[in-house]
């Protein structure tokens, strides 16, 4: 037979009998840090979620401005084309460049890199002039800091006929306007452009 001795057990001591304020104050801010944590983190993802989606839709912006820019190109070259093929016609040419948030052409603009500055377009010549323009180009979009197509060659243009030297159409509310005509009878043999006003 065992014998025990006669101890006294405090349960005072015991692991599961310690004073409760002491063991949820304990539990209490481990608590509190954890979730601390997990809310600066999900801060920080939805952060960067809101940084990439706007990086994204003005990436898809600019691509839609670059394709409106681009069929406004197209537009024109099939027009001056079929002028030039045709005996004499003037007609009326209207096309939609880029416009919206991202879209920031304000002119389209015929200049000839090899003439000197000519008329009143100061700031468009100067900004031609900075940019580099290909001079192989004839139709350039103003200003060129907001353009992703810089400048284009469209054939058949008479740059002859232009009076100023950047000749530059306005745009309104995102659309351009002019007149290209080809008189054969009086001898023309290259489309000219002018403003339509």
């Amino acid at each position: 037979m065992i014998k025990i001795k006669d101890t006294k057990v405090s349960f005072m001591k015991l692991p599961f009998n310690r004073p409760r304020a002491s063991f949820m104050k304990v539990s209490f801010n481990r608590g509190q840090f954890q979730i601390s944590f997990g809310m600066i983190f999900s801060i920080i993802l939805i952060a960067v979620f809101i940084v990439v989606a706007i990086i994204a839709i003005n990436a898809f912006l600019k691509i839609s401005c670059t394709a409106s820019n681009g069929q406004f190109i197209k537009e024109l070259r099939d027009d001056v084309e079929r002028i030039w093929a045709q005996s004499g016609q003037d007609v009326l040419f209207e096309s939609s460049l880029g416009n919206g948030f991202s879209c920031k052409v304000e002119k389209v603009c015929f200049f000839n890199y090899d003439k000197p500055q000519k008329g009143q377009a100061n700031e468009e010549y100067e900004d031609f002039q900075t940019f580099g323009t290909n001079s192989e180009s004839n139709l350039y979009f103003y200003p060129q800091k907001n353009a992703d197509l810089k400048s284009v060659n469209i054939v058949y243009v008479n740059m002859q006929a232009f009076d100023e030297n950047p000749y530059c159409i306005k745009a309104e509310n995102g659309k351009i306007r002019m007149r290209l005509s080809k008189d054969q009878f009086a001898g023309e043999t290259l489309v000219k452009i002018k403003r339509d006003e």
